[in-house]
């Protein structure tokens, strides 16, 4: 199972999905006060700089599968580009769903 769906996504896309969701897991509630020293930075400085790099970099990934999905060619690689394309909408999904909040507190 693991095997397959390191062969559908690949290494890269593997990383950047774990890397969501470590800046998932580090992102700090909102009213956080930020702490520029330490292992403290990561979570109040780090994670909600690398949040809008990783959800623009999924949009590029999703535009860029689907360019490779609409080119000739067999049906398995426009199954695999489709699959791609849903995992990063996922992600994508995720990623704003919860970081969302954060921002609009911050707007306030």
């Amino acid at each position: 199972m693991l095997s397959r769906l390191y062969q559908a996504l690949g290494p890269l896309r593997i990383a950047l999905a774990m890397l969501s969701l470590l800046t998932i897991i580090l992102m700090p509630s909102p009213g956080t006060e930020v702490v520029y020293e330490g292992w403290a930075i990561m979570p109040t400085v780090v994670a909600p700089a690398v949040a809008p790099i990783l959800v623009a970099v999924y949009l590029l990934d999703i535009l860029m599968s689907f360019v490779f999905s609409r080119s000739p060619g067999e049906n398995t690689k426009r199954r695999r580009f489709h699959f791609i394309i849903l995992s990063d909408v996922l992600f994508v999904s995720l990623l704003l769903a919860v970081w969302i909040p954060l921002i609009m507190a911050l707007a306030v």
